[in-house]
């Protein structure tokens, strides 16, 4: 039996990242991928539960190695109960996974309403969230940014359904009142949960670096050394652990400045513009 707070880890990274599936001939799996220096999680699923650790694909242009920690049949069964125990948004694709039948008329039924449960619309009734829990959903769907313009420290947490998002704002309301607000995106089809207030941001990650953060636990700990003389040297250190998505399109700690001066140029041009101090936006180009 696994441990309360790493169950409450494990969950939260699950449904962050975790995936309920099965294979061609109906043999029941569960998976997670990761880049592949971003293993840590894997291995926490794969000492709790077994299973392996694979490559899932070849590292291509910018994209980076991706492994998968994959469990199979009875093992992944067992997995799928224990992961259930705890409240969380995957419980219905779990608690179906755990009583994975062997008929294969029944199999097809299953599959059905696993499908159905995989819907960003899927209302997951309760769920239960704590700062472990956070932590490990964080870990798999949570972004750690410095803005240019500011020594500050912002946090979000992306999903498509807002089910989870709403709980752990929720919970976070709670501790932090007024500092966390869900976003939504109509033209992504997407959810945010967003931190800008930097003493909430920073809270947040103390607590969950004292929960056990692990995938993000280097960025986390940067990002809490953050001053205004070392500003833009940990924004960029930051921004090299998050990946490679914009890599070609990061400017070094001149470059952020040059820009930034320039947006707020251009922000000063369009406010006489509409003002119709023609004269002075002139003067700005």
């Amino acid at each position: 039996e696994l441990p309360l707070h790493n169950l409450q880890y494990l969950s939260g990274f699950f449904d962050g990242d975790g995936c309920v599936s099965h294979t061609r001939d109906g043999a029941l799996v569960l998976a997670i991928s990761q880049a592949f220096d971003h293993a840590e999680a894997l291995l926490r699923f794969h000492i709790a539960f077994g299973g392996g650790i694979y490559r899932s694909r070849f590292g291509i242009g910018l994209a980076k190695p991706v492994i998968q920690w994959r469990l199979q049949g009875q093992s992944a069964r067992l997995a799928a109960s224990q992961l259930a125990e705890w409240p969380a948004m995957k419980n219905a694709q779990l608690k179906i996974a755990s009583a994975w039948p062997k008929c294969a008329l029944e199999k097809q039924h299953a599959a059905v309403i696993m499908a159905h449960c995989k819907r960003p619309n899927h209302d997951p009734g309760h769920i239960s969230c704590s700062w472990t829990y956070l932590t490990g959903f964080f870990d798999a769907e949570g972004y750690i940014r410095i803005p240019v313009g500011s020594a500050s420290i912002q946090l979000e947490i992306c999903q498509n359904n807002c089910y989870p998002l709403d709980s752990i704002a929720a919970f976070l309301h709670k501790e932090l009142p007024g500092m966390w607000r869900v976003l939504s995106s109509a033209k992504r089809a997407v959810h945010s949960l967003v931190c800008t207030h930097s003493a909430g941001s920073r809270y947040t990650l103390q607590k969950m670096l004292s929960s056990g953060l692990c995938v993000k636990r280097a960025q986390a700990e940067l990002a809490l050394t953050l001053n205004r003389e070392n500003h833009l040297e940990i924004r960029d250190c930051i921004s090299r652990l998050s990946g490679n998505q914009s890599r070609n399109l990061r400017l070094d700690g001149q470059g952020e400045q040059r820009a930034f001066a320039i947006c707020r140029l251009a922000a000063k041009k369009r406010n006489r513009l509409r003002t119709g101090d023609v004269e002075a936006a002139a003067l700005m180009e």
